[in-house]
């Protein structure tokens, strides 16, 4: 399980390393998608290492069953909550109304740092669970 769990941080980190060269290219509104599933992906990694259930895609409700077993930081919770309103175009590029949605640059840097926080914060539970299980 754990190996499994290896290869999802690296898979996370990869794709947090796309999500900055969208942003480099102006393309703000992928960089965001993308930030929105490293979020949820690396959260869900988090929920896996002990066994937890997945529960949907939320991210605060993946927060929430991480609050189980780990004390989880305001910043972390507010970049949780600050990427979470990425969920829809991540998974429906045709829901808004307008068809169009428009991010900027200095948006999709702080989506990049959100999640930034997020990935970091999941190491320091896996690690922290690590050392104990040594």
């Amino acid at each position: 399980m754990r190996m499994d769990i290896s290869s999802w941080m690296e898979e996370v980190e990869d794709k947090l390393k796309i999500a900055k060269k969208y942003c480099l290219m102006h393309n703000y509104i992928l960089c965001c998608s993308i930030c929105y599933q490293v979020a949820e992906e690396a959260l869900k990694a988090a929920l896996r290492y002990p066994g937890c259930p997945i529960v949907g895609h939320s991210l605060m409700a993946l927060l929430k069953e991480i609050t189980k077993f780990a004390e989880v930081p305001k910043e972390v919770e507010s970049s949780c909550l600050a990427l979470n309103k990425y969920y829809v175009i991540s998974r429906y590029p045709d829901a808004v109304p307008s068809g169009t949605i428009e991010v900027k640059g200095e948006e999709a840097r702080e989506a990049l740092k959100h999640t930034e926080r997020v990935v970091n914060f999941v190491k320091g539970i896996m690690s922290a669970a690590r050392r104990v299980n040594l």
